[in-house]
């Protein structure tokens, strides 16, 4: 058991770790093969083919969402009794993936398979400060919201609770804004539930920031592209054509943004991949198994000088059967302010059939309000279910690990661009999420969409990217939109933000005129009231003498 707070630290914790190796249980059996332990769950983390594999399990998240539809996502916990509050009780065999606090408060708990003893005990700050074993960075982070993707395994069952610590007969503080994430695997399944403190080779074998996701291939089997090829009036320009089967990795493309993007895999006739340009990068792993077609399309001007590609292809004598997809969509999203307890005006960031699991997404915001637009939920409906989904989260800033109008920035989750404008949360914020540590496994259909404010009561423009591996054949793709439609037209969305700004002054102009109007009418009436009551302070006056 890990506990921290108002006892002083064991000295193995605040020596720094340095004698952490001579640590853990010599006599400790190794699992069966097979069995699915913490070790092999970091291996996950940093190993990108994982991610291209079938997966056994089902996702699933607890959150403190509003259940009336409403926008109070703070403090809606299970269970609460006096000072403990239950966030998560959970049947095993499963796995926490991702615990987060926009507000960290009280103590965490987290009981595993029935022990009466937790064998985590430490305040909620101290648990996301990434400094006590086994909440380590670059797994756990604090920089905008408070996060930890550090994988807890468990046989049986899993209790986690928030224990207030306010002094006195003070309202209990909980924190607010909680997510546990977790998988529920299907009984018979191997799995060795956490023990600590960790063994010396799981504490040596922690990945670095710049291996989740991104463990490389063996050099060898790779051979390094960079394809440049003139795009100057030309309608299609092929980037890259080979048979047989290999992997894609690290794909950056630069080209103009009347450009699109289509990606072929085993000879399909309709793209896996279709997204606009300019794309940064595509960070995940793409197995074929009988040739890929990489090409390019204009339909704007095409008038861009030239396209850049750089990526690694990759030999392997095997490959997964699931196939990287990736659909843009956008809109111009319309206030719907008495949308509650429904997905019905959501935006829609993808909806597909058949049988994979959904990593990641790219969400591009443009704000033409001055206030904040990121507290609409996240809702993931998985294979038909109905309202309420099981993964339902407490706000857009909240699903890309930020907190309170802020965005930070890590392997996992962040921002590239925020309030472009610098007009409070006015223009431009541009943010990723990938589920390198808790993808969602779907084996029918998945729906995920997102609120656009608070129960969709902004109209601004929206468009994303989604990430999913999926097995084929896959239903074709939604057409996208022409370059005309998806053009992004700085100087019109700045004109929206002005004029906005305009109404948000004339509004407060007139209110002030308004109360300035009734202060000039409550006088105007009070005024005979007045002269009366001066007339007869004079009259008696007049008497006296």
């Amino acid at each position: 058991m890990i506990r921290s707070g108002r006892r002083p630290l064991p000295l193995w914790l605040r020596s720094g770790f340095l004698i952490l190796p001579l640590l853990g249980n010599a006599s400790a059996q190794s699992p069966p093969p097979g069995t699915i332990t913490f070790a092999s769950l970091l291996h996950e983390l940093a190993d990108p083919m994982t991610l291209t594999q079938p997966q056994n399990y089902r996702a699933g998240m607890v959150s403190t969402w509003d259940r009336t539809g409403g926008n109070q996502d703070d403090n809606n916990f299970l269970k609460v009794q006096g000072r403990v509050a239950t966030l998560a009780d959970l049947d095993g065999p499963g796995v926490l993936t991702r615990i987060f606090a926009a507000t960290p408060g009280g103590r965490v708990r987290i009981y595993l398979d029935h022990s009466p003893v937790p064998i985590i005990d430490l305040p909620a700050e101290r648990l996301f400060s990434g400094q006590v074993e086994p909440f380590l960075a670059p797994l756990v982070g604090h920089e905008a919201g408070n996060w930890s993707y550090v994988p807890i395994p468990f046989a049986r069952h899993c209790l986690v609770q928030i224990v207030s610590e306010s002094p006195g007969p003070a309202r209990p503080d909980f924190g607010g804004f909680w997510h546990v994430s977790f998988r529920n695997y299907p009984p018979g399944v191997k799995l060795e539930t956490l023990t600590l403190p960790l063994a010396p080779e799981t504490r040596a074998a922690w990945p670095q920031a710049q291996e989740l996701g991104r463990l490389p291939f063996n050099p060898n089997s790779c051979i390094q592209h960079v394809i440049t090829a003139p795009a100057k009036n030309k309608k299609e320009i092929e980037l890259f054509n080979q048979p047989g089967q290999g992997i894609i990795q690290g794909l950056s493309i630069s080209a103009p943004e009347d450009y699109f993007l289509n990606i072929f895999w085993d000879a399909e006739t309709s793209p896996s991949i279709a997204i606009p340009m300019p794309f940064d990068q595509i960070p995940f792993p793409m197995p074929f198994n009988n040739g890929v077609l990489m090409q390019v399309s204009c339909d704007g001007p095409c008038q861009g000088e030239t396209i850049t590609a750089r990526f690694s292809s990759c030999s392997s004598d095997t490959v997964s059967d699931y196939r990287l997809h990736a659909w843009y969509h956008q809109e111009w999203t319309q206030p719907h302010p008495e949308s509650k307890l429904s997905a019905e005006h959501n935006y829609r960031i993808l909806r597909t059939e058949g049988q994979g699991h959904y990593v990641g997404t790219v969400l591009r915001v443009w704000n033409q309000y001055f206030i904040w637009w990121g507290e609409g939920d996240e809702m993931m409906f998985v294979d038909g279910e109905s309202w309420p989904p099981q993964l339902h989260g407490t706000g857009t800033e909240d699903y890309f690990d930020a907190a309170w109008c802020k965005f930070g920035r890590s392997p996992f989750a962040g921002a590239l661009v925020t309030d472009s404008l610098d007009k409070l949360y006015a223009g431009e914020t541009r943010a990723y999420r990938w589920h390198l540590a808790d993808p969602i496994p779907f084996f029918k259909m998945i729906d995920f969409s997102i609120e656009h404010g608070s129960n969709n009561d902004l109209g601004n423009f929206y468009s994303s990217v989604a990430f999913w591996y999926q097995k084929e054949p896959h239903a074709p793709l939604p057409p996208l939109p022409a370059y005309a439609e998806r053009k992004w037209d700085q100087k019109k969305l700045e004109s929206l933000v002005g004029e906005e700004y305009s109404r948000a002054l004339l509004a407060k102009l007139g209110k002030v005129f308004r109360l300035a109007a009734l202060g000039f009418l409550v006088l105007l009436a009070l005024f005979p009231v007045v002269l009366f009551g001066v007339r007869m302070l004079l009259g008696k006056k007049k008497e006296r003498r």
